[in-house]
Formats: structure tokens, C-alpha cells, sequence
């Protein structure tokens, strides 16, 4: 079983990358391309439904 060169890990697909023989995880991290996610409200713009009213709106103080 091949191990990666970073982590050490078995690596059944290994990447070559500059000599070395990486996971897919560790040369995309080693290339400095390293895929985020972002959370539904990122990047999405917030829908507010214009028939809905603030819940404080009649609130007694």
C-alpha cells in the first residue's frame, strides 16, 4: 500500500506531485487549492417576504 509523503496515511489513488506521492487531499492543500464551502446564507441573497410583519411590531411595553 502506497502512503502519502505529508500525512502518512494509506493512499489508494496517489497523486505524483514534485517528486512526492500524496493523497488528493493533501496535493490539493500542497498546490494551495483547497475547494471552501459556504453555508446556505453566504452568498445568497436573503429573501424577505414583504407580507410578513416584525414580531415586536405591536408588542406592549
Amino acid at each position: 500500500m502506497t502512503r502519502c509523503a505529508r500525512c502518512r496515511r494509506p493512499v489508494l489513488h496517489p497523486v505524483h506531485l514534485a517528486g512526492m506521492t500524496l493523497g488528493a487531499r493533501c496535493a490539493q492543500i500542497v498546490v494551495g487549492h483547497v475547494a471552501r464551502k459556504h453555508g446556505k446564507s453566504e452568498g445568497a441573497e436573503q429573501y424577505v417576504d414583504p407580507r410578513q410583519v416584525d414580531l415586536f411590531q405591536g408588542a406592549a411595553s
